[in-house]
């Protein structure tokens, strides 16, 4: 070593090989020095013997040019007697105790900082030593800034002494020591003369020949045959196992570990793009990847792995034809017995006997009649229709219920209704159908809300007027007639009690009445309905909330017009509530009947003003709707990505943990009191939303939610006890169980909370859609073994009142998985895609495509791009999407003529499939057929699509889907055509990255979407993702729900990703000209890979290869191997074969490449795309190559009436279904048995 001056025994070689002795070069070639700078006190002197204790400071880097000629360099001899480095322990300062750091002094400015450290020394580009000075880099201060003294040391503390940790912060623990001695960037001299030796390279893969400069990605050899190829599982690549991510919660669930794309993967440090699967790339991918990984994890009650699964019953699936059957909205239950509304519009209920279910019998009703237009696969229920009463004329009820009202001690069951009526049903014994008993008009319009207190007494509120009506029982000759009018409840100033009541509650003490319009709560007698106040605007949650956490005014004070406080005698402080004498004078007073003469004149003349306004208002609502989608299509264009926020990515809502459910963060606190006076409750509902539940506790209280999350608890008198903003994406409904309060949530969440201290008990995502309505399953005797839930999809769900013991839920998922409950069934899919470049559908190009190929399938979904082409396509599909989603579901004349003619090539024909949906967007095309014989196993049918083009809003570029479930497992196939253009790479990754994030499927009606309101491989905008489309544009809104990539059980993706080749081995590119550019040697080089027969070793520079290998875009996904060749570009119209391809010579030159391809996943973890996974759940959908072999994935080269080939792949699908009855039985006596304590 005596060629290294410095090599130290046993020590680490910063130059990984010994060089030659550097040559001393002359004086005149350094620059000239200037004086130094005066030192600062205390600084160190210049040792002797010391050759690099330099005469200047930073201004010797400068350039600045002085007279004083330069020292000499240091003589080589004189380097080499330097002393040896400080030990590792020595180097490495110890941080400060925890009480020193805390008395710190502030940190310094930023002139100052830079000061300080220019004038330390030995900077991250210097020559070592770091904070410390004691490494080279220069010793004086910096000339740009003079440096200050440095500050005081802390009380008690010692002053650091020369060469010691700055006392700014205290000092990291050291890091790991190197795994040879000397030359860290700790230690002193050297560390900053001499580079770091480069990471040493990857061992090269199996079976892949010498790296090379001219060929990186150099393969042994060709595979024997193509079915002797196998997969490479699709790792974390290019180093992104170790990378770490600063990204936003939304990218991660992107690119967890893999970068963002288009850049370099993470950790690579600007290496190749290669990585070693790519020199297999040919052999296809899998996705091997830890099911922990959010793109792999199915989220949705249906796709999740039984081991995360609550308990739970499927009383009632969702509609396999969601628009033809019965939009339930309302549930209640009653005597044992679920109630569910409306069924029709003449007043029918829908009827469960729970109790007998639970009792190991069946959910039909004794004397039902089941309901006929109910799924063959739901629980049996009984369809209750409403007899009409001779007195009301005709007596035909015309409306459909709209609210729901149960009185236990009665057994009575009201039911009001949109033509105004009011149906009572008594509810005998259990498991007994209920009977009609009465109807009457209550209001002019519209029944919205009603409650009963215990004595029986009943309210309702309906009418254009927002009228509130007491009706009485007492005196009444029979049960089985109507009750009397008691009163018409006025506010105490006279009037309306609100504008519109949209809700109704009874406290549990039955003292109290509530009401409540969008934003404003009044409280009433129950006694006499007289009106006791209305609540003034409460505060905002703060971190310190509660009963005596509120700072607001005095309530009870209004502004009046001159800004002065008036006193308001109907506002009821929030801070104290209502003084119980007041409720003891309302209950003491005088009670005068009010027949209410007069009013039903008053409601039919305001019902008739209503009717008119409709009309008129209908046109406005129409161009105000068209007014913001085209706002947000214009704000999203200017925006220039058209990509979502990160907010509203995998996941738009809070996540479901205790911690961040009741968190009351700054941004969602507002100041003690502030909301009290000025804006008031209209403030507080622009804020949080109109009020959404209004619901009595069984502790007397009463609970508040509103649309945006806020959810409050306050006295039966009206005192604000608790309030808490953590219920995002918002709250849609509430129901006491037992002890506790179950709440709803926008997002399908559940939460349970103990209604006396508000804390919670468990949280768990019960429907895929926002919940509907909540209600406790209490028998006769007064148990609550159960509650039932009902989601907007329709699907109604019974679960265990009190969270079941682990061994019960251990013993209802192993029987759950038995013989009787789930049985395996094959799958045999033909998936296909071809972009048609505006062509025609040809009959013998189908045939040749489709035609055998579908007689082994039982399901085809294809893919078409390029249907349509233009500016008038574009933008007429932007009209659809707004206004007219039907179109768009429909598709134009010629997609139309498309879908048909593939129909007519099927295997069998048209007659022999079934159309399961179509979706087009602009140019491209989405349609699925199944066999007829699956036809009835088929159903809850949504489409979706999400704009990528033009401006980000275009529909010329982006993704079609379609989502349905198939013997009740989800399926979901989206047609993608991606940005075009070879360089395109981040481009290309941005519109996958925008589809993962904004997909999402609203597969309910159109009614049970009003004031509604879940992404990735997942996860906004159900058309567009950009607030332009169908839906949703995933931040959190109204629209922020559904299901989407995450939620399916089988996801197949198919498109023209316009993926092309660059790089491919043994491509090296000279000097470029312009008549030899590098997209012309690139061009020439692929073509002549192609003669050769060779095209598989283009594979290795393949984009979406590579992309997919370091975790940039179709994480979880898998594709099999490529033994086909390149599908693009081809002369149209000129016959082309496999042998010979007659690919474009046009002017433009475009590379052959594989844009055209086929991706697919099950629910389980794919390993290889030959074989279905091993193991794992017995739930899990497994997918895999037809037969194992590559065979089943290639494309038809003969077929020449496009620019582009097209492209099929047969997939063989193992689809474990549930034998439903079986299922329901086995869970509804899991629900038993954890009521009683037992297993």
């Amino acid at each position: 070593m005596s060629g290294n001056p410095f090599h130290q025994a046993g020590g680490w070689d910063p130059f990984g090989d010994d060089p030659p002795p550097p040559q001393p070069q002359p004086a005149a070639a350094l620059k000239p020095a200037r004086a130094p700078p005066p030192a600062p006190p205390g600084a160190r002197g210049a040792e002797p013997g010391d050759p690099f204790a330099a005469a200047g400071g930073l201004g010797d880097l400068l350039g600045d040019a002085v007279a004083a000629p330069p020292p000499p360099p240091p003589a080589y001899e004189a380097a080499s007697n330097l002393p040896p480095p400080p030990p590792y322990e020595a180097a490495a300062a110890a941080p400060p105790a925890y009480g020193e750091a805390l008395d710190l002094p502030p940190p310094p400015s930023y002139d100052e900082l830079f000061a300080m450290t220019a004038s330390a020394g030995g900077g991250s580009s210097g020559g070592g030593g770091g904070s410390s000075g004691s490494g080279g880099g220069g010793a004086g201060p910096s000339p740009l800034k003079p440096a200050r003294a440095p500050p005081a040391a802390p009380p008690g503390r010692p002053a650091a002494a020369a060469g010691a940790p700055s006392p700014l912060a205290p000092a990291r623990a050291p890091p790991p020591a190197p795994p040879r001695g000397g030359g860290g960037s700790s230690g002193g001299g050297g560390s900053g003369l001499a580079p770091s030796r480069p990471a040493p390279r990857p061992p090269p893969p199996a079976g892949a020949g010498p790296l090379t400069a001219a060929n990186p990605f150099a393969v042994a050899g060709a595979p024997a045959s193509a079915d002797a190829i196998r997969s490479v599982p699709l790792g974390h690549g290019g180093g992104s196992s170790s990378a770490s991510s600063s990204s936003s919660d939304a990218e991660e669930e992107l690119f967890p570990r893999g970068g963002r794309p288009g850049g370099p993967p993470a950790g690579a440090g600007g290496a190749s793009p290669a990585s070693d699967a790519v020199p297999r790339a040919a052999e296809g991918f899998g996705s091997a990847l830890a099911w922990s990984r959010p793109e792999c994890r199915p989220l949705s009650v249906a796709a999740r792995p039984a081991a995360e699964r609550p308990l739970c019953a499927h009383v009632r699936l969702a509609p396999l034809r969601p628009k033809e059957a019965a939009p339930l909205k309302r549930l209640a239950a009653l005597g044992g017995s679920l109630f569910a509304a409306p069924a029709g519009e003449g007043g029918q209920l829908l009827q469960w006997a729970l109790s007998g279910a639970l009792a190991g019998g069946g959910t039909l009703p004794a004397g039902g009649q089941r309901a006929g237009g109910e799924d063959w696969d739901s629980a049996a229920c009984a369809e209750l229709a409403p007899r009409g009463a001779p007195a009301d004329g005709d007596g035909a009820a015309r409306g459909a219920v709209t609210c729901l009202a149960a009185h236990p001690p009665s057994g009575r069951l009201w039911a009001g209704a949109a033509d105004g009526r009011v149906h009572c049903w008594a509810v005998g014994a259990a498991g007994e159908a209920a009977r009609w008993q009465h109807a009457w008009v209550a209001h002019s319009g519209k029944v919205k809300a009603m409650a009963a207190s215990p004595e029986g007494r009943l309210f309702t509120a309906g009418g254009s007027a927002g009228a509130i009506r007491m009706w009485s029982y007492q005196g009444a000759p029979s049960p089985a007639l109507p009750p009397r009018q008691a009163r018409n409840l006025r506010k105490l100033q006279g009037g309306p009690p609100h504008g519109k009541v949209m809700r109704l509650a009874i406290s549990a003490g039955g003292r109290v009445l509530w009401s409540c319009g969008r934003e404003t709560l009044s409280l009433w007698s129950a006694y006499n309905g007289q009106h006791l106040g209305t609540i003034a605007a409460a505060p905002e949650p703060s971190p310190a909330f509660g009963a005596a956490a509120f700072a607001s005014p005095a309530l009870g004070l209004a502004l009046a017009a001159n800004g002065l406080p008036s006193f308001d005698p109907a506002a009821i402080s929030a801070k104290t509530g209502l003084d119980e004498r007041a409720l003891d004078r309302a209950r003491a007073a005088s009670f005068i009947p009010d027949e209410g003469e007069g009013e039903e004149a008053e409601d039919a003349a305001k019902e008739a003003l209503k009717t008119v306004a409709k009309g008129v208002s209908k046109a406005g609502k129409f161009l105000g709707k068209l007014g913001k989608k085209l706002e947000a299509a214009a704000l999203n264009a200017a925006a220039g990505s058209g990509l979502v926020a990160a907010g509203s990515a995998g996941s738009p809502r809070s996540g479901g943990g205790r911690d961040e459910a009741f968190s009351l963060s700054p941004a969602h606190s507002g100041g003690a009191g502030g909301g009290g006076g000025g804006g008031g409750a209209a403030d507080k509902a622009a804020r949080w939303g109109s009020i959404k539940v209004l619901e009595p506790g069984p502790d007397g209280c009463v609970w508040v939610g509103y649309r945006r999350g806020l959810l409050e608890k306050y006295s039966e008198l009206g005192q604000l006890l608790w309030s808490s903003p953590g219920f995002a994406p918002g709250v849609t409904s509430a129901a006491a169980v037992g002890r506790a309060m179950w709440i709803g949530g926008l997002d399908g969440r559940v939460w349970e909370l103990d209604a006396a201290t508000c804390e919670q008990a468990r949280a768990w995502r019960a429907h895929a859609f926002p919940v509907a309505a909540v209600a406790a399953a209490a028998t006769a005797g007064g148990q609550t073994p159960a509650a039932a839930t009902l989601g907007r999809d329709g699907a109604v769900r019974a679960w265990p009142a009190a969270a079941p013991a682990a061994a019960a839920v251990a013993a209802w998922r192993a029987a759950a998985r038995g013989a009787g409950c789930l049985r395996d069934a094959s799958l045999m899919v033909l998936a296909t895609t071809w972009n048609v470049n505006e062509g025609r559908p040809g009959r013998a190009a189908l045939i040749e495509w489709l035609g055998e190929r579908s007689g082994a399938a039982q399901l085809v979904v294809v893919g078409l791009q390029e249907l349509e082409m233009g500016t008038s396509s574009v933008a007429m599909d932007r009209i659809y999407a707004g206004l007219a989603r039907s179109k768009l579901e429909a598709g134009t004349e010629k997609a139309q003529l498309w879908a048909s003619e593939v129909a007519a090539c099927l295997d069998g024909g048209a007659g022999a499939w079934r159309r399961v949906g179509l979706r087009q967007m602009s140019g491209t095309l989405v349609v699925a057929f199944v066999r007829a014989e699956l036809e009835r196993h088929v159903g809850e049918v949504s489409t979706s699509c999400v704009t990528c083009g033009v401006m980000g809003v275009g529909g010329n570029k982006g993704a079609v889907a379609l989502s349905f479930s198939l013997m009740r497992r989800r399926v979901m196939v989206v047609a993608s055509h991606f940005a075009a253009h070879q360089e395109k790479v981040a481009s290309r990754n941005a519109d996958y990255a925008k589809i993962v994030r904004t997909l999402r499927f609203h597969n309910t009606p159109a009614s049970a979407q009003a004031g509604s309101g879940d992404g990735a491989a997942a996860g906004g905008g159900a058309d567009g993702g950009d607030g332009s489309g169908d839906g949703g544009g995933g931040g959190g809104g109204d629209d922020a729900w559904g299901s989407g990539l995450r939620d399916a059980d089988l996801l197949i993706w198919v498109g023209d990703f316009n993926y092309r080749v660059d790089c491919p081995p043994g491509f090296a590119p000279v000097d470029e000209t312009p008549e030899n550019t590098r997209n012309d040697q690139l061009y020439g080089f692929v073509h002549d890979r192609i003669s050769r027969r060779q095209h598989l070793q283009l594979l290795g520079g393949d984009q979406m290869l590579r992309e997919a290998h370091r975790g940039a875009i179709f994480v979880g996904l898998g594709e099999g191997p490529i033994t086909f060749l390149p599908t693009y570009k081809f002369e149209k119209g000129r016959e082309s074969s496999e042998r010979q391809p007659f690919y474009d010579q046009g002017e433009k030159r475009r590379v052959p490449a594989w844009t055209d391809r086929v991706l697919f996943r099950g629910s389980a973890p794919q390993g290889s795309p030959l074989a279905p996974p091993e193991g794992g759940d017995p739930e899990d959908v497994k997918v895999a190559l037809a037969g194992g072999t590559a065979a089943s994935y290639g494309s038809c080269m003969t077929v020449n009436d496009s620019d582009h080939k097209p492209v099929y792949c047969l997939l063989e699908v193992d689809l474990p279904a549930f034998e439903q009855e079986a299922s329901r039985r086995a869970a509804l006596a899991a629900i038993a048995g954890a009521a009683r304590g037992g297993v």
